[in-house]
């Protein structure tokens, strides 16, 4: 992973001030401390900070030409496959370097804007044509690596950070008052509907979308890429087996790399899945795991993870946050996330890669992806009793408990609502992959891994993956009350059965209400008694701290909304003071 920035000139008159684009470049180095490098013509400035991960030598810094030098590249990603396409390649192209980075631009010269189509990875990147003077933009299909832009005067600004943006000399931003008029309300998936950002004027490029503009054209922006569901022509009795294959060949490719590689290892079944199917390779330096570790029992995956470790035998480290630590870094995780988050478990996650640097590691798998597209989470039950109603088949409704019954209920009210050929689990797989959580997920990902110069890889989120396990029918997903149930069902004797059978989920968990009601308390209390927070004229000071002292002394319950006001605040105080 790298950062990269960038400023093209719209009109054949714009002057583009030198000074912009090392600022803005500056402003990414945390994304990329091993080499910077700049371009500069008369209507495109490029600049790229990079983490050097494949092929080390100075010969792989970006900016990079093509060996014909028309095409120039800035780019922030892997692609997985880049030796399988190099050995296509290599007979029209030849080629100076070993890493990804000159593939994607030979793939580009000999395929155009088709050549997305072949990339197996995660990117985000910008390509210059000299000729044509225009640049041709592109983010992954799932949207794993950022890409953010802005319309300044005759200038499209574009980053891997908004941060970097906010350093364009003409630019000016505020804060974005609808968006984070949705966050108070509690709202989700709200900034990938209309590629929004919590600052004004700064917008995302979608997922699976191409930008196009050249000088004196207007900017065009293509969907290349959708989550559909797809023909499969596989007996059932294969359908397990390839699953399987798909999954060990996705993680083989993301353990490939020049650098120490680690593990980000909860006590889930999807990190310990990666973990256990990876001790199968050779990996030099061997593996590591990295985890966090709480005793309150709320947070305390501790036993399932020691389970994971007595069968990998990997060398292991743990770090246990604390209240004290967050409020230390709360400011410093405001700045590299660049908006106001839901929860605290990406504090846990950040600890973790905060503890992974610290062993010198820059490279880290984790188990992000697998949830919503194989129906991880108990919330996909009510859809798949609709499955069922729409169906017929209701033989699991003949001894309901109390909790089903209601489950039914709700079940029959989606039932009504089904107006599409996707069963209703797919829909809301769906929903989670385009809208929420996964795109807030990929971004916690992508922030708390870059603030520490670490690349993380998820191999759940290969694409061929994804395609075959939506494409399947919803009892793949579900069965029985069992989530996940293809994935356990490969896993029988890979990973301990401790974890195997686990029904709950935590997923890097905080006690972020023993937190609030004790360690945060004084701090929160002076947030909400501040002129700063009664001047927002959000909510009424006085009736936000009176509802938290309801909270704290047990009397409401409403732990997310006191967040939410908490986290806009301080925000609102890291950007705009």
């Amino acid at each position: 992973m790298c950062g990269f920035a960038g400023i093209f000139s719209l009109k054949d008159s714009g002057l583009i001030d030198p000074r912009n684009i090392i600022n803005m470049t500056e402003a990414l180095h945390h994304r990329g401390p091993d080499a910077t490098g700049y371009f500069k013509n008369s209507y495109a400035h490029f600049g790229h900070t990079r983490l050097s991960i494949v092929d080390l030598s100075q010969a792989a810094n970006q900016p990079m030409w093509d060996i014909h030098k028309r095409y120039a590249i800035v780019y922030n990603g892997e692609i997985y496959n880049h030796l399988e396409l190099r050995k296509i390649l290599k007979n029209t192209y030849e080629f100076k370097t070993s890493s990804d980075t000159e593939v994607i631009l030979a793939a580009f010269q000999k395929w155009g804007s088709q050549c997305i189509h072949r990339f197996n990875g995660v990117w985000s990147f910008v390509i210059l044509d000299t000729i044509g003077r225009s640049i041709f933009c592109s983010r992954d299909r799932l949207g794993v690596r950022p890409f953010y832009y802005t319309l300044c005067s005759d200038f499209l600004l574009f980053s891997s950070e908004i941060k970097s943006l906010l350093e364009f000399s003409e630019f000016n931003s505020s804060p974005n008052e609808e968006v984070m008029a949705l966050y108070l309300k509690g709202h989700y998936g709200f900034l990938e509907k209309n590629g929004d950002t919590f600052f004004k004027s700064v917008y995302q490029l979608p997922a699976g979308s191409n930008l196009f503009v050249g000088v004196g054209e207007k900017l065009q922006i293509k969907k290349y890429w959708s989550l559909r569901k797809k023909q499969i022509d596989i007996k059932p009795n294969e359908i397990k087996p390839y699953y399987l294959n798909l999954l060990n060949d996705a993680i083989r490719l993301r353990l490939s790399c020049d650098v120490p590689i680690g593990i980000s290892l909860s006590g889930g079944i999807d990190s310990t899945a990666i973990a256990c199917l990876s001790s199968n390779y050779t990996v030099i330096p061997p593996l590591k795991s990295f985890s966090s570790h709480f005793d309150e029992p709320e947070a305390n995956e501790f036993t399932y993870i020691q389970a994971t470790l007595d069968q990998t035998k990997f060398k292991a480290a743990f770090t246990t946050p604390t209240p004290e630590s967050f409020l230390n870094d709360w400011q410093k995780l405001m700045w590299h996330h660049e908006q106001p988050y839901y929860g605290l478990s990406m504090f846990a996650q950040w600890e973790v890669l905060k503890l992974a640097k610290e062993h010198n590691i820059k490279v880290l798998l984790n188990g992000q992806g697998s949830d919503e597209v194989l129906a991880g989470d108990t919330k996909f039950l009510p859809y798949y009793y609709a499955d069922l109603i729409r169906t017929g088949e209701l033989a699991v409704f003949k001894n309901p408990s109390v909790i089903k019954s209601l489950k039914i209920i709700i079940a029959s009210k989606i039932a009504q609502k089904n107006k599409t050929n996707l069963s209703y689990v797919d829909q809301e797989s769906l929903h989670c992959v385009e809208l929420s959580p996964l795109p807030s997920l990929l971004h916690i990902d992508d922030r708390n891994s870059m603030a520490f110069s670490i690349e993380t890889r998820a191999p759940f989120l290969d694409y061929r993956l994804i395609e075959f396990t939506f494409s399947l029918p919803f009892y793949y997903k579900i069965s029985n009350d069992i989530t996940k149930k293809l994935l356990r069902d490969c896993l029988q004797d890979k990973i301990p059965s401790l974890v195997l059978n686990r029904k709950d989920k935590m997923g890097f968990p905080v006690p972020m209400q023993a937190w609030l009601r004790g360690p945060l308390k004084s701090h929160c209390r002076d947030i909400f008694s501040s002129n700063k927070f009664r001047e927002r004229g959000h909510t009424s000071g006085v009736k936000l701290i009176t509802e938290y002292e309801q909270f704290i002394n047990g009397k409401k319950n409403d732990c997310e909304r006191i967040w939410r006001y908490l986290n806009l605040e301080q925000w609102l105080r890291t950007f705009w003071r």
